[in-house]
């Protein structure tokens, strides 16, 4: 049931007058897709929405770019994980909750980051309150969009944070609701 939906959320990303003008990017993208839910084992969500960005875009779509980008979000969450101290959290999840705050941080907080002896200022994402439903321009929806303006919704804004959750190693789950998607974690027993 789990890769049906996750199949019916990025198959319903795509235009699907995109799909008519160039059907080998849908099929390929098709093919990426299916072979995710026939082999668990190949399932990588990063790269099933990457897949269906790029049809949208005809192909025309910097993916190299844009992993470097996921791949400097993860960094700077792995980073936040080193340096965080939760000495006041005493549960057994404590290594577990400080991944979970790394990636707060990396959606929601400004920091201070010192790269090879400089400061800079990191900023957060923010909600795009612009086209959110995308109605006027459908790329609205996309983590690529977000991750280059910074600015997403509620379709956006959560597939980042199950990117990132997946690049650095722990779960996070899509949950529908009419008109929005939420990010959802496994509830932990503190025994």
């Amino acid at each position: 049931m789990k890769k049906l939906l996750l199949l019916f959320i990025l198959l319903s990303a795509l235009n699907y007058r995109a799909l008519a003008q160039n059907e080998h990017l849908y099929e390929e993208t098709y093919d990426v897709l299916n072979e995710m839910l026939v082999d668990s084992t190949k399932y990588n969500f990063k790269k099933a929405v990457f897949s269906v960005e790029q049809t949208y875009y005809y192909g025309d779509f910097d993916t190299e770019y844009l992993d470097a980008l996921i791949d400097s979000l993860a960094t700077l969450s792995k980073g936040i994980i080193k340096t965080r101290q939760l000495s006041e959290y005493k549960h057994k999840d404590k290594d577990l909750v400080l991944k979970y705050s790394s990636l707060y941080t990396v959606m929601r907080d400004s920091i201070q980051v010192k790269i090879r002896n400089e400061d800079y200022e990191y900023y957060p994402f923010n909600y795009d309150f612009e086209d959110i439903w995308g109605e006027k321009e459908w790329s609205n929806m996309f983590v690529s969009k977000l991750l280059y303006t910074r600015k997403g919704n509620c379709h956006s804004l959560p597939y980042l944070y199950k990117i990132l959750a997946e690049e650095i190693g722990v779960d996070a789950h899509l949950a529908l609701a009419p008109n929005h998607i939420y990010i959802k974690h496994k509830k932990f027993r503190w025994i």
